[in-house]
């Protein structure tokens, strides 16, 4: 899929880029979800592949979500270190 800017993004890939990311000592992702599912739970699993993608890595990386939907303030916890939502 694409990130907000229509570049290739990392939804289908979330294992091998968290890897590199981790062996390129990044330690803060913040991940869009301008591409996202509008199904809740769809959208939910998606931030959740990348987030244990990055706990596998077993470096300390800080996932920040955007949810853009008010809809991702309960569960945002849940999905990642910090995130943000709009109304």
């Amino acid at each position: 899929k694409l990130t907000c800017e229509r570049r290739p993004g990392s939804k289908g890939h979330e294992e091998v880029d968290a890897k590199i990311f981790a062996e390129w000592g990044i330690d803060f992702v913040k991940e869009d979800s301008c591409y996202s599912s509008t199904i809740h739970k769809v959208a939910f699993r998606e931030y959740a592949r990348m987030r244990d993608a990055l706990n596998r890595t077993g470096r300390p990386i800080l996932f920040s979500l955007c949810g853009w939907r008010e809809w991702y303030a309960e569960p945002g916890g849940s999905l990642g270190n910090m995130w943000r939502v709009t109304p």
